[in-house]
């Protein structure tokens, strides 16, 4: 008798080899999570006569729509009570994996990291979805204005501004980058602009500010030195 995990621990080790990555783990822990939902529906046996049945059984039930399933049941299990884009990117480093590793091809609209939501410019035209430099950006028809994404999704790193908003915003980042380097968490210090600034905490972000915001943040920041506050 072949046991199923048998042939399935063989499967994930060619296919993702001895690295044990953060991504390569959530791949095996989403493999091995179909398996035990098939196993508890009858719809695989744990053991059969032979390797070929077992593998004939695998193939049957580990399909793409399977395996898709299972991550969006994970993806929206980890963010039912707080959705961010740093766990979009997450899971679209994973989805990135799973395709690489078992050449498949994984709808990441339909589980859950590509938002569907309008995106708009600061002048207040909606944005079409382009390409810069072989990237994906959401750009502005009206003023041309455009602005990249997270890694892995559709999800704007900000609002579409001007070229002299986007430099500030990137000062902005400098000295967020700076603190953090100094041994600030990069959350304390947007609470503590948040506070500064009397803005909400989703409201909060050098990719949402405008020119103004921008030049308030930066000499918020330029007070915060070493991990304490002058």
């Amino acid at each position: 008798m072949v046991q199923t995990d048998y042939i399935l621990g063989k499967l994930i080790k060619n296919r993702l080899g001895k690295s044990d990555s953060m991504q390569n783990r959530a791949v095996r822990d989403v493999i091995m999570a179909l398996y035990q939902r098939k196993l508890a529906k009858g719809d695989i046996d744990l053991e059969y006569p032979t390797e070929k049945e077992a593998r004939k059984a695998i193939r049957e039930h580990f399909t793409v729509k399977n395996i898709q399933d299972v991550i969006t049941s994970k993806y929206k299990k980890e963010t039912k009570y707080y959705r961010s884009p740093a766990s979009a990117v997450k899971w679209a480093r994973i989805i990135t994996r799973f395709e690489e590793a078992f050449m498949v091809e994984l709808d990441r609209h339909a589980i859950g990291i590509y938002e569907d939501d309008p995106v708009y410019c600061s002048c207040g035209t909606k944005c079409v979805p382009g390409r810069s430099r072989g990237r994906f950006v959401w750009k502005c028809p009206e003023c041309g204005c455009s602005i990249g994404v997270h890694e892995g999704t559709n999800i704007p790193l900000g609002m579409p501004d001007d070229l002299t908003t986007r430099r500030k915003r990137i000062a902005v980042h400098d000295e967020i980058n700076r603190l953090v380097d100094s041994g600030l968490r990069k959350q304390t210090v947007y609470e503590i602009l948040s506070r500064e600034m009397k803005l909400k905490p989703e409201q909060t972000h050098a990719g949402l500010f405008n020119e103004q915001q921008c030049d308030e943040a930066v000499c918020i920041l330029k007070k915060l030195k070493g991990g304490y506050r002058i």
